[in-house]
């Protein structure tokens, strides 16, 4: 029996035309009888069948317009931001969960989580805009479904991308999911650029090192455990909230188990391997950029350079490979997103990244996903 599968679709309108802008399958939402002027603002109609729910008409006013993105000096950089173009999906939600959580882009497909877990796939069109095709060879009509709640993904540079919750992960390889990771170890993957094993973490976990052969997976506790116990404690954290890589250096993202003038700083650790520290990113006071939040994605952007999504304070910090401060971008301002929350970074060169963004949510209690192209990072614009 084939699954069924939740669609979304959104139609633009005024108010005064609205009986000539309605969908058969649907009936009117209790916000559409609160409309009462004919000469109303636009506003956009949605059209949603989310699992559980009987299909209905709602207007909402209160989704967000245009991003209007500005460029951001960064020490010697000029960043660029453009929002993409997305054909074939329109990522929304209706749940206080953000409507994207997380985007990768392995050679000319960009893949994207939902806010189900799903994983969607796009084509990356090979022109001067941002142009990203819903792949419907992927899945089924472009979506994998699976019973695992997916929110991480990364690659490697060998062709392989790993999709991952807390409790399992999914290993894609030539375009195909090769196998579910049965590890015991289970946490959000972060893959070696090498290929073949990872790291593998979550808030309070222990650290795990994974390993992805041919048709399986083995996993075992890498050197930061017991972070929630202080006389067991193994490393500097309390809680992991990201890990990377910039090269063979490992990166961690974490709340320190010190305590600083009454509160837990939030800073990156670098680490070789064996679990030895090298050296560290963030400030453990003050109130300058140096200065991190909850940290949601940590990793290489470019040869020579460390990038770091804040998702607390909202920035895009900038480090070299010693561990040295390089600047801060603004993401509100870079994006033209108000209060945006944050995925993590997908590079695709070294002057180009990919992430997405948008509201925490509405007044009618919807967000949207919002993928954006961000350039500038090897000193050039897209």
């Amino acid at each position: 029996m084939r699954a069924w599968i939740p669609t979304i679709a959104v139609v633009t309108c005024y108010l005064a035309l609205a009986p000539g802008c309605k969908d058969e399958r649907s009936r009117p939402g209790p916000d559409a009888a609160k409309v009462t002027s004919p000469r109303a603002a636009p506003v956009r109609v949605v059209v949603s069948t989310e699992p559980r729910h009987r299909p209905r008409l709602t207007l909402v006013p209160g989704l967000p317009g245009t991003p209007r993105p500005q460029p951001q000096r960064v020490g010697s950089l000029h960043l660029t931001a453009e929002r993409c173009h997305l054909e074939g999906a329109t990522f929304l939600s209706t749940r206080q969960d953000p409507a994207l959580r997380a985007v990768e882009v392995l050679g000319r497909h960009l893949y994207a989580i939902d806010h189900r877990g799903a994983v969607l796939r796009f084509s990356v069109a090979p022109t001067p805009r941002c142009r990203l095709r819903l792949d419907k060879s992927w899945g089924t009509a472009g979506v994998h479904r699976s019973r695992l709640d997916l929110e991480r993904l990364t690659v490697d540079g060998h062709g392989t991308l790993i999709a991952s919750s807390y409790l399992g992960s999914l290993v894609v390889r030539e375009g195909r999911v090769a196998y579910p990771c049965r590890a015991r170890h289970q946490g959000h993957v972060a893959l070696h650029p090498t290929g073949g094993w990872g790291l593998a973490g979550y808030s309070g976990s222990d650290v795990h090192r994974l390993v992805f052969g041919p048709t399986s997976c083995t996993g075992a506790v890498w050197h930061l455990t017991a972070l929630r116990d202080d006389a067991r404690r193994r490393g500097p954290f309390r809680l992991v909230s990201a890990l990377g890589f910039q090269g063979d250096t490992i990166l961690v993202g974490g709340s320190l188990a010190l305590r600083v003038q009454g509160w837990h700083p939030h800073v990156a650790v670098a680490f070789d391997e064996q679990g030895r520290r090298r050296f560290q990113l963030g400030a453990l006071t003050g109130s300058g950029p140096e200065r991190l939040g909850w940290i949601r994605s940590i990793g290489a952007c470019g040869s020579q350079r460390i990038c770091v999504v804040d998702g607390t304070l909202r920035r895009l910090t900038l480090w070299d490979t010693k561990g040295r401060f390089l600047g801060a971008a603004s993401m509100p301002d870079l994006l033209g997103v108000t209060t945006p929350w944050l995925t993590n970074l997908a590079v695709a060169s070294p002057d180009r990244v990919y992430l997405a963004a948008g509201p925490g949510g509405t007044q009618a209690g919807m967000s949207e996903g919002t993928i954006f192209r961000v350039g500038g990072l090897a000193g050039s614009t897209p």
